[in-house]
């Protein structure tokens, strides 16, 4: 099963990860084509708040995907777990949401064909998108094979590794056999720097990146000394519209140059 989602054969469509209301803003500036929008970006993403998405589906008007994870750390879930997740996705789906991205792993490490086919029974028209958990699997085409079985669209992967220029090989397995039936979304470290070889070699026609940067605030001090144990607080993370923009551009002249 594919996605209504139009992607030309000659433009590779750019998916952002953003994680708050400004990172939204840099999406629309840079002409993204698609946003998965998350909370807790640090904890690898969490599901947003319904403010959060409000926001992005009044300013954005591209799909926006929102992530569906209750907590950090693993991707096989309890029954109050699940239960929740059921109703985050009911809520943001009513609420302007293009579809989920989740994960459902069991404890082996293999793709959850019964919960996966409980989520698409009920929401059968949201489109669905298996993110990262998808590359803990032992066996990727099995994986990927499991996920058109259980009618979801899209797979959210680095190939099994952490970055997608590393997993370049993988990826094109994926895309050269399951590409019909499935869409497979290379992600992980990828910047202006590594695309047009990740596009090129993998045959891939969208890509995701989180594009991140940091700001760092001024250390609290008191009685003039550095108030070490808060550093953690004085730093966060968001789009890096200098990234953001690179790899926009990278994209546009690789389309230019077809």
């Amino acid at each position: 099963m594919t996605t209504t989602d139009s992607i030309a054969s000659h433009r590779v469509l750019l998916e952002l990860c953003a994680a708050s209301a400004d990172d939204v803003a840099t999406a629309v500036a840079a002409s993204v084509d698609r946003i998965e929008l998350n909370s807790a970006f640090p904890l690898g993403g969490l599901t947003p708040t319904l403010p959060l998405l409000e926001a992005a589906v009044a300013r954005f008007s591209g799909p926006v995907i929102t992530m569906i994870r209750p907590r950090e750390g693993g991707f096989t879930y309890s029954s109050t777990e699940r239960r929740q997740m059921y109703r985050e996705a009911e809520l943001l789906l009513s609420c302007g949401a293009a579809g989920i991205a989740v994960g459902f792993l069991t404890a082996d490490f293999a793709i959850d064909d019964a919960e996966c086919r409980s989520l698409r029974e009920t929401f059968p028209n949201a489109t669905l998108v298996f993110h990262r958990a998808f590359d803990l699997c032992d066996n990727l085409m099995d994986a990927g094979q499991a996920l058109v079985d259980c009618g979801f669209n899209r797979i959210l992967t680095g190939g099994g590794t952490s970055a997608a220029v590393d997993g370049i090989v993988v990826l094109t397995e994926l895309i050269r056999r399951l590409g019909g039936d499935i869409e497979v979304l290379p992600a992980g470290g990828i910047r202006a720097g590594n695309v047009a070889r990740i596009v090129s070699e993998t045959g891939a026609v969208q890509i995701h990146s989180a594009a991140r940067g940091s700001t760092t605030l001024r250390t609290p001090q008191r009685n003039g000394r550095p108030l070490s144990d808060f550093a953690d607080w004085t730093s966060y993370s968001h789009t890096s519209a200098e990234i953001l923009n690179a790899l926009r551009k990278e994209l546009d002249r690789l389309e230019q140059a077809q």
